[in-house]
């Protein structure tokens, strides 16, 4: 009788260990598996972050050249002189 249950002890030690490394051996997987996902969730985030700056140089720069267009015509010498007669009642002095 002690001879069969220090077999049953024996082999519930063995048991115990396997599912012990079983049991290290899952939880490095899920510690593995949610770092992952947080990088990658992370990744996502830049990404769109850098989608959206991308978006914002180009407008910007489609602003610029907006802006660089009416720059040219303000100073176009006969725009002056017709804004100067047009919006201040400017007369041509000679």
């Amino acid at each position: 009788m002690i001879l069969k249950i220090k077999e049953k002890v024996f082999e519930i030690k063995i048991e115990a260990k396997i599912l012990t490394k079983v049991l290290v051996i899952a939880s490095l997987f899920f510690v593995i598996g949610i770092s992952l996902i947080a990088y990658n969730v992370h990744y996502i985030k830049v990404e769109n972050e850098i989608a959206k700056t991308t978006q914002d140089i180009i407008n910007l720069q489609e602003e610029i050249l907006d802006l660089k267009k009416e720059k040219a015509q303000l100073i176009n010498p006969k725009n002056i002189e017709k804004k100067a007669k047009e919006d201040l009642n400017m007369k041509e002095v000679n």
